[in-house]
This record gives structure tokens, sequence and C-alpha cells, in this order.
């Protein structure tokens, strides 16, 4: 089953099925495996080990404990429920309607 990623407007981003990420024209974005994040080329975007996103040069991009995303610096840049993606002033940026990694939802989003 295909998650879709909704922005504040109820409006289309994206959808995953699990392995790949589309836009709303149903263009590959990105593949992810659960650890790592490839453009459509399978050039690595990023790692994820559950806590830590690094940029393809293991770099940290941002730490995520479950619910809150902070960047390098520990500011933080939004909270994810699970459900909804909020950013620092909670105002919502985008919401899904399934089970899906922050990862691929703050890459749709486009925080990174």
């Amino acid at each position: 089953m295909a998650v879709t990623i909704k922005d504040r407007h109820s409006s289309t981003i994206a959808t995953f099925d699990g392995k790949t990420l589309k836009d709303r024209q149903s263009s590959t974005i990105a593949t992810f495996d659960g650890k790592t994040l490839k453009d459509r080329q399978s050039s690595i975007i990023a790692t994820f080990d559950g806590k830590t996103l690094k940029d393809r040069h293991s770099s940290i991009i941002a730490t995520f404990d479950g619910k809150t995303l902070k960047d390098r610096h520990s500011s933080i840049i939004a909270t994810f429920d699970g459900k909804t993606l909020k950013d620092r002033r909670s105002s919502t940026i985008a919401t899904v309607d399934g089970s899906v990694s922050i990862v691929i939802v703050a890459f749709a989003t486009r925080l990174f």
C-alpha cells in the first residue's frame, strides 16, 4: 500500500510505496531501503541509522529521537509524530496517511 504525503493544504506532495518515493506526477524522486536514500541515478543522497541522518560524505545532517528532528547544531527543525510533520512553530508542514520514515517525509517536503 502506498503512503501519500500531503502538504498543509492537503495537496499531494509525493507517494511512497515502501521503497520508491515519487512526486505528484509519479516520477521517481528517490529510493529508500530503510537505511540508504538514493536519487534516481542510484547515487547516495543520505544514510539513516534510525537516529542520525548523514549525507553522502558521512557528515551529520540531522538527528531524530523518535519525535524531534534537529539539525547538526541541535536546533529543532521539526517534530514528527508518525502522521504529522510540524515546523518549530508547530505549523503543519505535511501529513501522511500511513506508516513512513521521517527521512522520506523530510526529504519529500524539501527540509534537506
